[in-house]
């Protein structure tokens, strides 16, 4: 009997029987939920201050999240506020980077070495992190082939 086959055996019997825990990716924290200076939950007047006059502005009514809803483009990416928050950017540019130095065009093993495994999305190449200390908030990074599109920081709002 091959020496692999007898370890591959042995696990199935370990997983069969005893209850194997494997640790989840550490989550992020909302001090982590920042690209370019700009945090999640910001103001408009800070997203302004830190990205420069946008280069177009459109406001509409959420009836999802029943509240008004402003969206902002910039050169560099889309930012999208509720009520005056900062509840969503997606930067596409190469200047884009995280707190946590990860920047548009890094390969993906330098994703997993900075922020490990991550949640993938099923309908796009993109893998997504978690605050654990903001509900429904996150960063998602897109990838193009083996590198990285684009970094969103987001909140769910309904």
């Amino acid at each position: 009997m091959c020496l692999g086959f007898r370890h591959a055996i042995g696990a199935l019997l370990l997983s069969l029987c005893c209850s194997v825990s494997i640790a989840a990716p550490p989550a992020l924290t909302q001090s982590q939920l920042v690209i370019n200076g700009v945090r999640i939950k910001a103001s408009e007047a800070d997203a302004r201050k830190r990205l420069g006059r946008p280069t177009s502005a459109e406001t509409s009514f959420d009836y999802c999240a029943n509240g008004v809803e402003k969206v902002l483009g910039y050169p560099i990416g889309t930012v999208r506020l509720l009520e005056g928050r900062l509840v969503d950017f997606e930067c596409t540019d190469r200047s884009c980077a995280t707190a946590d130095g990860l920047k548009v065009g890094m390969p993906r093993a330098q994703v997993l070495q900075i922020y490990g495994p991550g949640q993938p999305y099923q309908h796009r190449d993109a893998i997504g992190y978690f605050a654990e200390d903001l509900k429904g908030c996150g960063l998602m990074v897109v990838f193009k082939g083996d590198y990285v599109e684009s970094l969103r920081i987001f909140c769910v709002v309904c």
